[in-house]
């Protein structure tokens, strides 16, 4: 069961990653993580990455958090430099957030703070 679970996510993330064009200058392919692990920062990554990433970011600190810390930040940035000046990534990581559940708040304007302790 595990390997058809695994299979299933990496299909998953394939058909994701077939939805990003060539990464154009100025965009990055992967987010980065602090030194302690505890902030993601998403700047400049395409929407479907962007949500990728947050999704086996907090995957993979639920399975830590009862050793680990119980508040992890994801940074979208606040969407100065996406198309228009109108953010991208800030709405979508909220709606993901918000449909599955996850307690969080807005630490400042370009970054979420999310509690894993306290799933709605």
């Amino acid at each position: 069961m595990c390997f058809c679970i695994r299979k299933c996510r990496r299909s998953l993330h394939d058909a994701e990653a077939a939805l990003v064009p060539e990464i154009p200058e100025g965009l990055r392919d992967t987010a980065q993580i602090s030194s302690d692990d505890t902030t993601i920062d998403l700047h400049g990554l395409y929407r479907p990455k962007a949500l990728a990433e947050v999704r086996d970011f907090l995957d993979r600190k639920e399975r830590k958090y009862r050793i680990q810390t119980r508040y992890v930040f994801i940074i979208t940035g606040r969407g100065n430099h996406s198309k228009d000046g109108k953010p991208v990534l800030k709405p979508a990581v909220e709606e993901f957030l918000t449909n599955n559940d996850y307690n969080f708040e807005f630490a400042n304007p370009g970054m979420i703070k999310v509690d894993l302790c306290r799933r709605i």
